[in-house]
């Protein structure tokens, strides 16, 4: 089942490279049950949806596994980084 953050992309954050939304999670390192979900600046910033204290969320680093939260996309924190492939 998707987890809904947001209705759409928001025109300040990095967005999925396959359905282009704003919306992503990470599974908790300890406890794969519990999920995080964020979206990211276009500073590369994580913001964390939920009111929790930052200092309680798990780091997102370049190479943290990251799950897009609207398609069935995963990959790194990287991709979304990378340049948009040119369609000729």
């Amino acid at each position: 089942m998707p987890v809904e953050i947001h209705p759409g992309p928001l025109p300040d954050r990095r967005v999925c490279p396959q359905c282009k939304q704003s919306a992503f999670f990470i599974f908790d390192p300890v406890d794969e049950k519990r999920i995080y979900k964020f979206s990211v600046a276009l500073s590369g910033k994580v913001l964390f949806e939920s009111p929790t204290d930052e200092r309680d969320c798990p780091s997102v680093t370049p190479g943290t596994e990251i799950h897009c939260a609207t398609c069935p996309w995963f990959g790194v924190m990287a991709d979304l980084f990378q340049p948009a492939p040119r369609v000729p």
